[in-house]
């Protein structure tokens, strides 16, 4: 184990060491301060129906001498407060609100009272807009206004960090989507990316609508109205992009079913919105037909899925069949549940489901990614292996060869092309007297200077037992001499530290468009230079 991974276990135990012994000494401390997140007080009242009208009383005890708050939720109902027959706040029945809308949504109501109210008689109304409907069971709640807001904040916490998380996993796959978009074109444009598209829509959609559930968007939209229009089109429109998800990854006849899904929401807000503004229903009426249509698409999902994943050997829909499955399990008990509640309230159980259907996606993805990953690696690795000289790490005749073709395919590039061809002098001399060991070395030596006297290592190829090869382009054409200088300086220094002589005959040649048809040509020039070179040397010696 090296040191590195050392330290990062002794830094997880001392940690684990630190909170035990703070926890410890927390229990052992005798005297402590005991923190509250939730300072309001609940008021009992009396509550009275009369014409249709429910109306809480309560005489205000002393308590509200100082400036208190009041804090109570009301759910598609007009709320009134009389604080001794005075009406001090009304919310759902004013006068400049859209005509076409019953209903005023659903809110939170946080109503500052006057600081002498102690002793005064306090009335609030719940006027139904709906026959019968009263919504939630009104609960009233007294603090100061930042109590109020805790409350809010502290009943439906855990909804929000779930939806933040949602929220920040949906925009984090819209930045991977709108990032990939550029390496899909360039590098694998057969890759599918819209995935990310889907998840990431669908998640900001289901986000946005948990956090109204959650009475959180409030602060952020203060009209009760607007809310009511924003719960509702993210309501219809989240399945949307689910629906293009599973039809991304369904491939049999049967997925289309999932673009004919899509339609039908759409068309479902259409008409939901239609009959909203001219006064008809409203939307809330008619949720229920939303709520079937949605049913019909969780038991459309399973089957499908089921079908494509063990019927048709689709390796995607297999891998996504769980999270599938699991999404609409919680969805179908969201469903439930609501009813249950009679319309009153959400639960958090389709956030929590998409929370873990997201999760479960990215592994999923991850889990491919690094498969991929590591069979990309693999094949680069043989790859490498298949065009590497294995004896001085220099490209192979396999890829000297392939960049001919190339060169072959591309003439634009074969007139803007050189070649230098080197060839070691007297290796069969230097195994025979010194042994193939010293060859190799004598090998593996040439090979370094040629790196060192030419620019591209890249270019350099080991085309035979003692022969080299550089390919050069037209911005090195004037340089190559210098080159051939340098490495025949480089090849003497090198005598210097070994007992064998070490020496290259060279020959190279540019494209001529007066002789030059192929690149063999511009080869056999260079070739013929090189060995009257040789023979130079022969004579000489």
């Amino acid at each position: 184990m090296n040191t590195e991974k050392k330290l990062w276990l002794s830094l997880i135990a001392f940690s684990l060491f630190a909170i035990l012994f703070s926890t410890w000494i927390f229990h052992r401390s005798t005297i402590h301060e005991n923190l509250s997140f939730d300072n309001t007080v609940a008021l009992e009242t009396t509550e009275l129906s009369e014409n249709g009208v429910k109306t809480e009383t309560i005489i205000l005890p002393d308590e509200f001498q100082t400036s208190k708050s009041l804090l109570f939720e009301t759910t598609h109902t007009i709320a009134e407060i009389w604080l001794d027959g005075e009406k001090i706040y009304q919310y759902g029945n004013e006068k400049d609100a859209p005509k076409f809308m019953k209903s005023p949504g659903s809110c939170w109501h946080i109503v500052d009272l006057p600081m002498d109210s102690a002793g005064k008689s306090l009335q609030i109304k719940i006027i139904p807009v709906y026959p019968d409907y009263y919504g939630n069971p009104v609960r009233l709640f007294v603090g100061t206004r930042g109590d109020c807001i805790l409350k809010i904040l502290g009943n439906s916490l855990g909804t929000v960090i779930i939806s933040c998380e949602i929220l920040f996993a949906g925009l984090l796959s819209l930045v991977l989507y709108f990032a990939s978009l550029r390496k899909k074109k360039e590098d694998r444009p057969e890759e599918k990316t819209e995935i990310f598209l889907n998840l990431g829509i669908f998640s900001v959609l289901i986000a946005l609508w948990s956090l109204k559930q959650c009475n959180f968007l409030q602060f952020l939209i203060p009209d009760g109205r607007t809310l009511y229009f924003v719960d509702f089109f993210t309501f219809y429109l989240f399945p949307v992009p689910f629906n293009f998800l599973l039809y991304d990854i369904c491939k049999s006849k049967y997925h289309k079913g999932a673009l004919y899904l899509s339609a039908l929401y759409l068309i479902n807000m259409a008409v939901a919105v239609f009959l909203q503004c001219t006064g008809i229903v409203d939307i809330f009426r008619i949720l229920p037909f939303t709520h079937v249509l949605m049913l019909v698409n969780a038991i459309y999902t399973v089957v499908l899925i089921h079908y494509e994943s063990r019927g048709k050997k689709n390796e995607a829909a297999d891998n996504f069949r769980y999270p599938m499955y699991l999404i609409m399990c919680f969805g179908i008990a969201e469903l439930f549940t609501y009813y249950i509640r009679k319309f009153q309230q959400t639960s958090i159980l389709l956030p929590l489901g998409t929370m873990l259907f997201i999760i479960m996606l990215i592994w999923i993805e991850v889990s491919q990614y690094y498969e991929h990953y590591i069979q990309k690696q693999k094949l680069l690795y043989l790859q490498k292996i298949a065009n590497m000289d294995l004896l001085t790490k220099a490209q192979n005749r396999n890829a000297y060869e392939n960049r001919i073709k190339d060169l072959e395919n591309k003439k634009e590039e074969l007139h803007a092309t050189g070649v230098v061809l080197l060839d070691l002098d007297n290796l069969k001399v230097i195994n025979d007297n010194f042994g193939h060991e010293k060859g190799d070395e004598a090998l593996k030596l040439c090979y370094q200077c040629i790196r060192q006297a030419f620019q591209n290592e890249k270019n350099c190829f080991r085309i035979g037992g003692d022969e080299f090869a550089y390919l050069y382009r037209s911005n090195e054409k004037d340089q190559i001499p210098d080159s051939i200088v340098l490495l025949d300086k480089l090849l003497k220094e090198a005598d210097k530290q070994h007992s064998y002589s070490l020496s290259i005959s060279s020959g190279y040649a540019f494209y001529s468009a007066d002789t030059d048809i192929s690149f063999k040509d511009i080869a056999r020039r260079s070739d013929a230079m090189l060995y009257r070179q040789k023979r130079q040397k022969k004579c000489r010696s």
